[in-house]
C-alpha cells in the first residue's frame, strides 16, 4: 500500500459539515483544535505551522486517512484506529469531502 501526504498550512481554510445543512469554514489549526484529541497549542512552541495528512487509496478505490502529524517535527496529532468518536468522524469526513487531498501540494511520499 502506497501512502500519499498532503500538507495543510495552519491558516489554510477547510470546510466542516455540522449537524443539518450547515457548513462552516475554519483555519486548519482551529479545525485540529476542535476535532483532534491531541493537538493542544497552549504555548507558541507547541503551535504547528504545517500539518501533514497521510492517506492512501484502498482496494475499493476509497481514500483512507491514516494519520495527521506536524510536518516540521513529526508529532502525531491524529491516527486511524478501531475506536472512533464523533470528532474523529467529523475530522475524517471533512478532509474527505472538502480537503481536496489529491489536488494539494505535497502528494506522493
Amino acid at each position: 500500500m502506497g501512502y500519499d501526504e498532503t500538507i495543510f498550512h495552519k491558516d489554510q481554510k477547510i470546510a466542516v459539515s455540522e449537524l443539518g445543512p450547515h457548513i462552516r469554514e475554519l483555519r486548519f489549526s482551529e479545525f485540529m483544535i476542535d476535532y483532534s484529541q491531541s493537538y493542544f497549542p497552549n504555548t507558541p512552541d507547541k503551535t504547528c505551522d504545517n500539518f501533514a495528512v497521510v492517506w492512501y487509496v484502498d482496494k475499493f478505490d476509497d481514500i483512507v486517512i491514516h494519520q495527521i502529524y506536524d510536518h516540521d517535527n513529526g508529532i502525531i496529532y491524529w491516527e486511524d484506529n478501531d475506536e472512533w468518536n464523533e470528532k474523529d468522524e467529523t475530522l475524517v469526513n471533512s478532509l474527505l469531502m472538502y480537503g481536496e487531498l489529491e489536488n494539494q501540494i505535497g502528494v506522493g511520499i
